[in-house]
Order: structure tokens, then C-alpha cells, then sequence
């Protein structure tokens, strides 16, 4: 039973759940699938008038989602040619853990090869323009792009909700920031790895003035984080630091430092801690009175071992028997909870005086069912 708290690795899950390549029909003219050799993605070009670019955009569907008219939130991953394939991986594993909702992601990069995109991204990616960097200062362009092409496209065409979170590294961390200060009802949630705060001294600090004055009509959640590693990217520190202490109105900021990763190298754990952040799972508030009608020792069938759970500070914990830490369940809805990350889900049955009667723990190596003892 120790493993029944494991953490589960898990992506097996993700390689049995990539949807077929969708039809053709309907769409419009100016898209055209292509091949692409990673998962089994589907990819197409899509013009944009709003940027003067072609944008290859490859979309990820979550298992199950031909199986019902469920709506999905959706993550949109800038340069796409290296952080798609990540996200993919890590949002997979991440719902395999029940850390996570089922979502869409979209990658988005240009045509051409990697040098190609290297030019392209300081041109979209930075909102103004800088002499040492020709073509820069067009995020404009490509925040409309997103806001007035892309996005009523993936609504029209997939089955999306409302829930948008959009993502970007080093330049594209810039743009991120960018798009919630000056445009932050486009996206719900931001996550910006490496933000490069510095362009044009800074300029970002002059939008974030003027965000932080207005505040935010709904919730946004904003995860930044940097390597360890990266001690040219320190000012990142001190700018998330003045952000926070802002207090913006219904903004709910995250910072990490990610211990020994580089620039490069934060990507993976950058999307992991990101998205266990924004893309909780639905979750419910109990009170605490009611959560005490859970707690209680639960014995094993085997009757050899056991759970212990009980209520602290408004929380409802899970100890085995056998192991000596413990772990807080999250209620879902009445009467069932997750254990956040661990792959574990936990079902309380009652019987028709409403009274508690069994536990039944879901895990990666079945269901295991233990009965309440006063």
C-alpha cells in the first residue's frame, strides 16, 4: 500500500491519448496541414492579416475528447518549435497525476527553419523597437494576431472554454508580460519563463504602472520563474518582486527560481510548476464541520493496514498506517477528493443515513477499498 501515495511518473497516458488528424472540411482556404513529426499533433499554416506572417500552428487535443461536448481550456505555447512538444508532455503527465485539468495546447512558430525563427521572434515577441535589433517592436501586431485571428479560430474549430493561458520564454516571457499588462482580459492566466524585463530599459516597467493603477475586473494568475544559473537575468528578481508587492487587484502572482537550471534547461520544471499552478483541478470549499464527518481510522480489507484522516485548520489530511508523512486531500465535489500530484483519488461512500461508511482509493494500481472504524 505504500505505493498507493506515490508519485506517478505516468506519461504512458499521454502516448495512448493523441487524437486522429481532424478532417479537412470547412476549414478555410488559407490553412493547409502539413507532416510534422512530433506526437501526432495537428498541424497547419495559418495566414495572418493582423501580422503580415504565416504562422504554422500545431494543436494537441486531450484524451477522451472525441467522447463527449466537454469544453477545454486551452494553452498557447510561443515558439512553438521548442516549448510544444514540452507542454504537451508535462500537461499529459501532469492530468495522469491528477495535478492538472484535461487541456488543449497550441504551439505556435513560423515557417522555416530555426534561424528563421530566431529573426522572426525578436520581431513579434518585443514591444518596441530598438536600433540593435532590426525589425524589433511589433508584438502589436502579433497580440492581434492572437486576440482577433487565432483565438476565434480554435473557438469556432475545437470545443474551447474560456480558460486561456498563454506562455512564452526569454522573449517570448517579454511578450507574455507585455500581453497582461496592456491587454489582460485576452488571456486568463500568463506564464513567462525568463521574461526579458530588460528590453529598452526596462520599458515594461511603464506598462506594469499603469496595469497595477487599474487592477482587474476578474482573477488572473501570473507564474514567473528564472534558472538559478542565469546571473544575467537577476533584474527578473527585483521586477516580479515590485510586482507582487503592488497588490494588483485580483492578480494572484507566482515566482520560482528554479535551482540549478540555466536559461535553457528551466523550460520543463518552468511548465511543470506553471501549470500545476494554473491549471488546478475544479476544486470546492468545504467547511470544516462538515469535512469532520470524513475523518476517522480506515481498515484495509486485508485488515493489516489502514488510513488515517482527519481535519486540521480547515483541511482534510490522509496518513497510511505504514508511512509517516501525510497528505491533504482536495475536495472536488462532495464526497470525492484528489490527492494533488500523487496519481490518487479518493471516494467516501455513505449509506442512506447520509453516514459515512468506506473509502475507496483510485490509484495507478487499481482501486483499494477501506472500511470506517469508530
Amino acid at each position: 500500500m505504500k505505493s498507493v501515495l506515490s508519485v506517478v511518473a505516468g506519461l504512458a497516458l499521454l502516448l495512448t491519448s493523441m487524437a486522429p488528424a481532424f478532417a479537412q472540411q470547412g476549414l478555410p482556404v488559407y490553412l493547409a496541414e502539413s507532416a510534422y513529426p512530433l506526437t501526432s499533433a495537428q498541424v497547419f499554416n495559418f495566414k495572418s492579416e493582423k501580422a503580415g506572417r504565416t504562422y504554422k500552428i500545431m494543436v494537441h487535443l486531450p484524451g477522451g475528447y472525441d467522447d463527449d461536448d466537454s469544453r477545454y481550456p486551452v494553452l498557447y505555447t510561443v515558439d512553438g518549435q521548442w516549448h510544444f512538444p514540452i507542454a504537451v508532455s508535462v500537461a499529459g503527465g501532469l492530468y495522469y497525476d491528477r495535478g492538472a485539468r484535461k487541456s488543449i495546447v497550441v504551439g505556435i512558430t513560423w515557417e522555416g527553419d530555426e534561424a528563421e525563427a530566431n529573426r522572426l521572434r525578436v520581431h513579434d515577441f518585443t514591444p518596441t523597437g530598438m536600433e540593435s535589433y532590426i525589425g524589433s517592436g511589433k508584438a502589436d501586431n502579433y497580440l492581434n494576431f492572437l486576440q482577433y485571428e487565432l483565438i476565434p479560430y480554435m473557438a469556432k474549430h475545437f470545443r474551447t472554454s474560456n480558460d486561456r493561458t498563454l506562455s512564452g520564454s526569454s522573449f517570448g516571457g517579454l511578450l507574455t508580460l507585455y500581453c497582461l499588462f496592456t491587454r489582460p482580459t485576452v488571456f486568463t492566466d500568463y506564464l513567462a519563463s525568463t521574461p526579458a524585463t530588460w528590453w529598452d530599459d526596462v520599458v515594461l516597467n511603464k506598462y506594469r504602472t499603469s496595469f497595477a493603477e487599474n487592477g482587474l475586473e476578474s482573477s488572473v494568475r501570473l507564474y514567473a520563474a528564472r534558472g538559478e544559473m542565469e546571473h544575467g537575468q537577476l533584474g527578473i528578481d527585483a521586477f516580479m518582486e515590485e510586482l507582487k508587492a503592488k497588490n494588483v487587484k485580483n492578480l494572484e502572482v507566482k515566482f520560482d527560481v528554479i535551482k540549478g537550471a540555466g536559461h535553457g534547461g528551466l523550460n520543463p520544471e518552468a511548465f511543470t510548476r506553471g501549470m500545476q499552478f494554473i491549471f488546478k483541478k475544479e476544486r470546492i470549499k468545504i467547511g470544516e464541520a462538515d469535512l469532520s464527518a470524513y475523518a476517522g481510522f480506515y481498515k484495509g480489507e486485508t485488515g493489516s493496514d489502514g488510513i488515517h484522516i482527519r481535519v486540521h485548520d480547515g483541511k482534510l489530511y490522509l496518513k497510511h498506517s505504514q508511512a509517516n508523512a501525510e497528505s491533504q486531500l482536495v475536495a472536488v465535489k462532495e464526497n470525492l477528493f484528489y490527492l494533488p500530484n500523487s496519481g490518487t483519488e479518493s471516494t467516501f461512500l455513505v449509506n442512506d443515513y447520509q453516514q459515512v461508511t468506506h473509502v475507496m482509493l483510485t490509484t495507478e494500481r487499481g482501486e483499494f477499498s477501506f472500511s470506517r472504524h469508530k
